[in-house]
């Protein structure tokens, strides 16, 4: 038959119903054992019809034509696909909130943006993009990955020729991260090699292995195998890597710049010909660029280094002392750090023909420390104590010679210059304009003139009673103030000289005569010897002055300052000596030089005004009757007319004041007298 409408077959237990046209079934159809179908299969005739599967599907389940046939649509899609592997050569989407279980995908595009998970225990494969919110599975055969809001990956490896874009969470790639496109993660940590033609950007990076290409880190990065910048991707141009953390245990070479927050290399080395700059990006205020040097040990000690600085030239060609380490800054710890410790020393070494030494060190305490010499080219003239080209708030302490090339000022009031270990021998300022010099002994060795002056007294204050003046050494004059009986001994020091006075031009006025001095004798039975017994005497030279009248009366006053003179007159005229006001024992001698019908005479100073002076004269005459005494008093003026050449006046002052009395003590050689009047 062709066609057979039943509502229901019930065949007999193990026999078979065969019906080589159609059948149709308006009700429910049901099967208890196996049903084979051959030729073309529809099932429903509607959209709203529907198929549901209880049992399991034991085999594979391939389309009729080639990328032709969906599985589910954008209006109806599935819920969750869990499968083994996944080959698709077109895209692959899922709704929000599904979820896709895979051993192996391969897709044109896998949109993970619709999934909530994607579980792969083999490999994902995709000539387009993938991106999802979490990913857990291998992914060895990754060939293009972009997830935008990522909490956590966990691959074993990655190979994508698209690049790998990571916005958010934690990548962890066991066999390594190979892209040739651009990867950005925010944490990445891979016990392989990371290798890049493009541009890897990374908050935390770990490698255990070798990064090549660029990387640009926000936070924190660890490389243990190294870094080697070599290309953006496009070609092999200089690139630009920048870290958050840099730890590296080999070289670190970047012909770009380098930027970071904290590096740990080995060498850093450069090729630009403008140096490496340090350089903050933060533009607010009180924002400083901070290079540190930290060590990692856990026990600082004496001695120990903290940080050090090195400059060296170790390609110099010429070898040997030229390469060594040429110049270095270190900072040393002084001794065991501790809670309440932490004192270190910078050490400043320079070389010469050698590895570098310290030179200079600048303590915990700000004690600076120099083996040389400290030169400074500033010529400021130093004015007080805050000018100069060196300068120093507290003191100076010089072990060796100083040189002062100008003035040594001591600018506070009474201060004190002392010189000698025990400081035995100062120069003090008396607080207002002079000084006092103190010492036991103080000796003045010049090789020259040594000049005293002093715009008012110089004072010696010998409290010893002793002033010695020596001549290379030897004593010549003793001044002994502190004798007995309060007088004051001027005494020589070489027995057998004799003490003289001169005046300008070295003519003798005076002299001590040695008791030895003593004229020569000559004749039959001669001899001289000293009257006082050896004991030498007073010699002087009085002062002579010649006094002629001229053709008209002169008169030669006198001062005190002459006493002693001897006047010679030679009178031609008439002339006339004046006394000076009386000093008691100022005296003269008068000598008539030459007879002269002249009339001669002496005054005292008051003589004309006030008639109380006094002279007291005693004549004595020697002439022709013999020699007679006259003697005359009360008069001011002594009167001595046509004396005979030979005849002489003794003139001293007994009284002065306003009545002055002299004595004058006349010889005259003729037999004329002198007389005493008032004027």
């Amino acid at each position: 038959m062709s066609t057979l409408f039943v509502n229901k077959i019930l065949p007999d237990s193990g026999s078979n119903v065969v019906i080589s046209g159609s059948l149709i079934v308006s009700q429910s159809l049901i099967v208890v054992e196996d049903i084979s179908l051959s030729g073309s299969i529809r099932l429903g005739n509607a959209a709203g019809d529907s198929i549901g599967f209880i049992a399991d599907v034991n085999s594979s389940i391939f389309p009729d034509a080639d990328v032709t046939y969906n599985l589910g649509s954008t209006s109806k899609q599935w819920n969750e696909l869990v499968i083994k592997s996944i080959t698709a050569s077109g895209n692959i989407s899922a709704s929000a909130l599904s979820t896709i279980t895979a051993g192996t995908g391969s897709f044109g595009v896998l949109n993970f943006k619709e999934f909530t998970n994607i579980t792969a225990s083999g490999n994902i494969s995709a000539s387009g993009y993938i991106s999802g919110s979490t990913f857990i599975g291998d992914g060895s055969k990754l060939t293009g990955i972009s997830v935008t809001n990522l909490t956590n990956l966990e691959l074993t490896n990655i190979t994508a020729s698209q690049g790998l874009l990571i916005t958010g969470g934690t990548g962890s790639f066991y066999g390594g991260v190979s892209a040739s496109g651009t990867g950005s993660f925010d944490h990445v940590s891979a016990s392989g090699n990371i290798e890049s033609s493009g541009t890897g950007s990374f908050v935390h990076l770990v490698v255990a292995g070798m990064v090549n290409g660029n990387i640009s880190s926000s936070g924190t990065g660890s490389f243990q195998g190294g870094i080697d910048c070599i290309g953006d991707g496009t070609s092999w141009a200089p690139t630009t890597g920048a870290f958050g953390y840099v730890s590296c245990s080999e070289d670190v070479s970047a012909s770009g710049d380098v930027y970071g927050a904290i590096g740990y290399f080995n060498t850093l080395s450069y090729t630009s010909t403008s140096g490496v700059t340090l350089k903050s990006t933060l533009t607010a205020d009180d924002k400083p660029v901070i290079f540190t040097l930290a060590t990692g040990e856990t026990d600082i000690a004496a001695n120990d280094i903290l940080g050090k600085i090195d400059f060296q030239a170790p390609n110099e060609a010429t070898g040997t002392d030229a390469v060594l380490v040429a110049a270095g800054i270190e900072a040393v710890s002084e001794g065991d750090f501790a809670a309440n410790n932490n004192a270190t020393k910078l050490s400043f070494k320079t070389a010469a023909s050698e590895t570098a030494a310290e030179k200079m060190s600048l303590s915990s305490v700000g004690l600076l420390t120099v083996t040389g010499r400290i030169l400074t080219n500033n010529t400021t003239e130093a004015t007080s104590t805050t000018d100069g080209s060196l300068q120093t708030d507290g003191g100076l302490s010089v072990a060796k010679s100083t040189v002062i090339g100008d003035d040594l000022d001591l600018l506070s009031d009474s201060a004190i210059l002392s010189i000698g270990a025990g400081k035995d021998f100062t120069i003090t300022h008396d607080g207002t304009t002079g000084a006092v010099l103190a010492g036991t002994p103080i000796t003045i060795n010049s090789t020259g003139d040594l000049t005293l002056d002093s715009s008012t007294d110089v004072i010696i204050d010998a409290a010893g009673g002793n002033v010695e003046f020596k001549d290379a050494g030897t004593l010549q004059l003793t001044l002994d103030m502190d004798t007995t009986g309060a007088a004051q001994i001027l005494k020589l020091g070489v027995d057998g000289d004799e003490l003289l006075l001169q005046q300008f031009d070295g003519i003798e006025t005076a002299r001590v005569l040695d008791g030895a001095n003593l004229p020569s004798a000559a004749g039959t039975s001669t001899s001289i010897a000293s009257g006082n017994t050896g004991q030498g005497g007073f010699g002087f030279r009085k002062m002579v002055y010649l006094l002629g009248s001229g053709n008209n009366d002169n008169v030669l006053t006198l001062t005190a300052n002459q006493s002693g003179g001897v006047i010679f007159v030679t009178p031609t005229n008439n002339v006339g000596i004046v006394l000076p006001a009386g000093i008691p024992g100022i005296h003269y001698k008068v000598v008539i030089a030459d007879k002269i019908s002249k009339a001669f005479t002496i005054k005292t100073a008051g003589a004309g005004t006030d008639n109380n002076d006094t002279f007291f004269m005693h004549c004595t005459r020697v002439g022709g009757d013999g020699a007679q005494t006259s003697s005359d008093v009360d008069g001011d003026t002594l009167t001595f007319t046509n004396a005979l050449e030979g005849s002489t006046i003794d003139l001293l002052c007994l009284q002065g004041g306003a009545n002055e009395k002299w004595l004058a003590e006349v010889k005259s050689l003729d037999t004329v007298v002198a007389t005493v009047a008032d004027s």
